[in-house]
């Protein structure tokens, strides 16, 4: 079965996110980066009706309204949580969410989870 993709590219987020005392002071943006696998873009393309496919701003505004005020430990513990919230989402077959947390680490860029759910 051939599967379509959406994207969600550089969701920003902020988040009490880390296990270190001087991370929990105050949040931190994480980035989210999102695919969802469903095969319904076709459908919706022939029909233009946005019935026919993943709203893709419903998706991106349940994940605001539901990490937005939350606390984690661990990026894996939002990356999971993002993933499940995607699939409640008519049409979503599986999803792919990436986590970025920028800053975290002294000799790189940042830090990075990546989690696949079918």
């Amino acid at each position: 079965m051939l599967m379509d993709i959406i994207k969600l590219i550089n969701l920003k987020l902020p988040v009490l996110t880390g296990v270190e005392e001087h991370e929990r002071i105050e949040k931190t943006t994480v980035i989210l980066n999102v695919e969802l696998f469903c095969d319904v873009i076709r459908e919706a393309a022939r029909t233009d009706d946005l019935e026919k496919t993943v709203n893709y701003q419903a998706v991106q505004d349940a994940l605001v309204d539901s990490l937005k005020d939350a606390e984690f430990l661990l990026i894996e513990t939002i990356a999971e949580k993002a993933a499940q919230l995607c699939l409640d989402f008519k049409y979503v077959e599986k999803v792919k969410v990436e986590i970025i947390k920028n800053g975290s680490l002294e000799h790189c860029d940042g830090a990075a989870v990546i989690v696949f759910r079918p």
